[in-house]
């Protein structure tokens, strides 16, 4: 640990004593020689801290007497100890129930309240505009988080990340390839998992509904599908509803998907890469007379809560949120993750009606199930 480590870790364990102390009546510290054993730093680190304490507000000195507490001194440990996490994240779209930026936004203050940290949410619309925001202001706080749009990061932009090399960083749902930390799921095994359990349903006319734009983890989901479904000789229908970045995900899925089935789409299952298209399909399949899953099985990918809302609620791949959010806190508190920069994390299923088990196929095709327990599905 280096001396301006070393330092901030002393001050924050006498700050943590002033918050315990602020509470007594008494309202005085131990000596500096004391708390410098206590905080296992030199008694010279010690006194530089508590002459910056006493600068600050925290603590004053009687003579003869020892060190006391200030009348605002719990206030300002308070404020102190709260870490405060600078977020980045792109413009509103949705709720929380249907909108997994919106989730996720959701879910980190939700654990930033629990952990005691203050999040500075930043909307941005390009990563440009997040890196000539997160520059003058990084200094202000202990942590930055990254939510990305959906554009790809150009080599400029990946050599401009060096400014967060001294402050904890974590990018979510993305990947760079170099030292920047960051937490995503394994979108191309949930888009296997997704194939294979259609696969074990029996289907083998299927669709790939594209329904969101040529992202990394959307554009992974439909490979890992594909290539699982190829593994079983099976090519399916890509359906792209040439959704842009501000594109309705909704109204792009439901237009595209009406005009193919009226046009006689014959697919028994359709997987949509998003819950937000898969919501668009399942009306588009309805408004034209067919049943989910009767007629065509649906599957989703997110897993988002309004799911369950939906008539009949729709089967997904679930994105596990709480572990996501967990491992980024771990690495914005300066735990550094033993398994590398980039954390990928297992997706799992989330049951629900949509998926519906086809008779024995006069052909079966063989392939090796990902899921190690598949849900059970009626007809």
């Amino acid at each position: 640990m280096n001396r301006k480590d070393l330092f901030q870790s002393a001050k924050r364990y006498v700050v943590t004593r002033i918050a315990e102390e602020s509470e007594t009546a008494e309202r005085k510290l131990p000596t500096a020689r004391e708390l410098a054993g206590l905080a296992g730093c030199s008694y010279g680190t010690m006194r530089l801290v508590m002459a910056e304490l006493e600068r600050e507000g925290f603590v004053h000195q009687r003579q003869g007497s020892g060190t006391y507490l200030t009348e605002q001194a719990g206030k300002l440990a308070e404020s102190f100890l709260t870490r405060k996490l600078l977020y980045f994240r792109p413009p509103h779209f949705g709720t929380p129930k249907n909108s997994y930026n919106e989730f996720l936004t959701a879910s980190l203050e939700a654990e930033a309240y629990r952990r005691n940290w203050k999040v500075t949410t930043v909307i941005v619309s390009s990563h440009d505009e997040f890196l000539a925001a997160v520059s003058p202001i990084r200094g202000q706080y202990d942590a930055v988080a990254y939510a990305p749009v959906s554009d790809l990061f150009t080599l400029d932009q990946i050599a401009a990340l060096r400014i967060l090399k001294d402050k904890p960083f974590v990018l979510f749902d993305d990947y760079l390839n170099t030292s920047v930390y960051s937490v995503t799921i394994d979108n191309r095994r949930g888009g296997a998992m997704a194939a294979s359990l259609l696969l074990s349903q029996n289907h083998r006319r299927i669709g790939l509904l594209f329904g969101e734009p040529g992202i990394r983890p959307c554009r992974e989901r439909a490979v890992g599908f594909s290539e699982m479904l190829e593994l079983a000789g099976i090519k399916p229908v890509v359906i792209n509803s040439g959704v842009g970045r501000d594109g309705d995900r909704y109204e792009f899925a439901y237009r595209i998907m009406e005009q193919e089935l009226r046009r006689g789409l014959d697919i028994t299952a359709l997987f949509a890469v998003s819950d937000y298209s898969a919501w668009g399909a399942l009306d588009a399949i309805k408004a034209v007379g067919k049943r989910v899953p009767d007629d065509i099985s649906l599957i989703s990918f997110d897993g988002l809560p309004f799911l369950d809302t939906l008539t009949p609620k729709l089967t997904a791949i679930r994105q596990p949120l709480p572990e996501i959010v967990d491992r980024a806190f771990s690495i914005l508190a300066g735990n550094v993750p033993a398994d590398g920069y980039q954390i990928v994390l297992p997706p799992a299923f989330k049951p629900g009606e949509s998926v519906r088990r086809l008779p024995e196929s006069t052909a079966p095709a063989s392939f090796r199930p990902l899921a190690s327990r598949i849900p059970e599905y009626s007809l």
